[in-house]
């Protein structure tokens, strides 16, 4: 016979580690003003803010780079205010994702991730 108690505390380990994960999987806070129609559009990726080094999140920069140096308006968008990604050498433009008001005309690229 299994012993309830441990069991309870096996449910209770797996479910603080998916409700961690979900958290990590929350995409960046935006706010919208439908309101606004005027100026270029802007290609918004949405990303994490891993504390390790992401392949993904080096190709967004690397996208968003690439797109700038065309003339387009683009950026990625992160949680937390001040974030960048520092294990490889880049300017990219970021944004944190509280400071952003999007509008009809942003493009917001959501990875998977977030699904």
């Amino acid at each position: 016979m299994k012993n309830l108690a441990v069991s309870g505390a096996e449910r209770l380990i797996q479910n603080l580690r998916r409700r961690r994960a979900a958290r990590a999987r929350r995409p960046p806070l935006i706010r919208f003003d439908s309101t606004v129609d005027d100026g270029p559009g802007r290609i918004l990726y949405l990303s994490p803010d891993p504390a390790q080094p992401r392949g993904g999140v080096r190709v967004f920069y690397r996208h968003v780079d690439l797109l700038n140096e065309s003339g387009a308006h683009a950026a990625v968008v992160h949680c937390k205010s001040g974030y960048r990604a520092g294990w490889f050498e880049n300017d990219t433009r970021v944004i944190a994702g509280p400071d952003l008001v999007a509008t009809r005309r942003d493009i917001l690229v959501v990875p998977e991730f977030f699904g």
